[in-house]
């Protein structure tokens, strides 16, 4: 995947031979329980929960990586998994800076003209960290994940 093929929704299916019971099976070998706070990591790869057959999930990191996850949600349907991967945890990052950037501008005083250079400053930085750091690392754990996933599901 490439910068260009970026989207905050990204869908995608796997077709398999196994039916939904082994499925849900094989998710909840790799998937632990969502915990607000953990003290220790569980051994899962993933975190999440299912309701019926239809499931959420996120790979779990540690530190800094946390905002780059995807959360996977996925439907189960006979030998059909349908998956979307929701990019919003960047989405909130962006916003979260533009207004911090906003309040910079509030709090640096009321020079017309300084003010606007420094916004469009803040606005520039802003956007190098988005699109240089958190949407390239989005894509590879993406693409981590697609993989993974895809190896889950092979019959064997």
């Amino acid at each position: 995947m490439k910068i260009r093929d970026f989207k905050f929704f990204h869908r995608f299916t796997v077709n398999t031979d196994l039916t939904s019971d082994e499925i849900k099976k094989r998710l909840l070998k790799v998937m632990a329980p969502y915990k607000m706070f953990k003290w220790s990591y569980p051994p899962e790869r993933y975190e999440g929960r299912f309701e019926g057959n239809t499931f959420k999930m996120r790979r779990i990191t540690g530190g800094r990586g946390a905002k780059e996850v995807p959360i996977i949600k996925g439907v189960i349907r006979n030998s059909t998994i349908d998956f979307s991967a929701e990019a919003w945890k960047i989405l909130s990052s962006a916003i979260w800076l533009i207004v911090t950037a906003i309040l910079l501008i509030f709090l640096r005083g009321t020079e017309a003209t300084g003010d606007m250079k420094f916004f469009f400053l803040c606005l520039i930085f802003v956007f190098v960290i988005v699109l240089f750091f958190m949407i390239p690392r989005y894509i590879k754990n993406l693409a981590k994940d697609k993989i993974f996933l895809k190896e889950l599901f092979r019959a064997k």
